[in-house]
């Protein structure tokens, strides 16, 4: 995370592809064959699968989308029709967007239930919600809640067009964030989350 809470200057890549469904096993692990380590995310209209990054890609047919990511890297895939729609997210490379990023904690669902271990990490659970989630962390104290660690990343600060308001007022309605990756998978206890 950012030790000074700021937004800080990067460059952001973000390559763009698609192939057929039945090759996005084949097109992901391409373009995610120097990730050793990190965290897959699968969702199907059955399940939601989170889950460490196991060493062979397990078969993405059942899935509508997912993402395979680490503090490197994020590989995201959506199921349209017969194709698959693949974005690949670094930092520093060849084509960059000139641009901002910020660090966050996205909190999920769930303290962890102290009394079922999981297959993948630890069990989770909210009153308001039914059943447990499984995320791919260990907890260890009670009233742990599991984080997402997302960058966001913001256009550079550009320069406003003060003199004409129809061109501050275009300025001022663009997006705030341009994109966002997930970076890591934490916990953290109760009073700190």
């Amino acid at each position: 995370m950012n030790p000074n809470n700021e937004w800080r200057p990067v460059k952001l890549f973000i390559n763009p592809s698609h192939a057929l469904w039945e090759k996005v096993n084949e097109r992901v692990e391409q373009l995610c064959s120097d990730i050793a380590e990190g965290f897959l995310l699968t969702q199907s209209f059955e399940t939601l699968d989170f889950q460490h990054l196991p060493k062979n890609l397990p078969s993405l047919a059942d899935t509508f989308s997912g993402r395979l990511f680490n503090k490197d890297q994020e590989v995201r895939w959506l199921r349209v029709g017969d194709e698959a729609l693949i974005w690949r997210y670094t930092e520093a490379s060849d084509e960059e967007i000139d641009c901002e990023s910020f660090d966050r904690r996205y909190y999920l669902w769930g303290e962890w239930d102290k009394d079922e271990p999981g297959d993948h990490g630890s069990f989770f659970v909210e009153g308001r919600m039914p059943g447990r989630r499984e995320y791919p962390v260990v907890a260890s104290n009670e009233h742990d809640r599991a984080y997402i660690l997302v960058r966001e990343y913001r256009p550079a600060k550009p320069s406003f067009a003060a003199e004409d308001l129809h061109k501050l007022v275009v300025q001022l309605n663009q997006p705030r964030l341009i994109a966002h990756r997930f970076l890591d998978v934490g916990r953290s206890g109760g009073d700190n989350a």
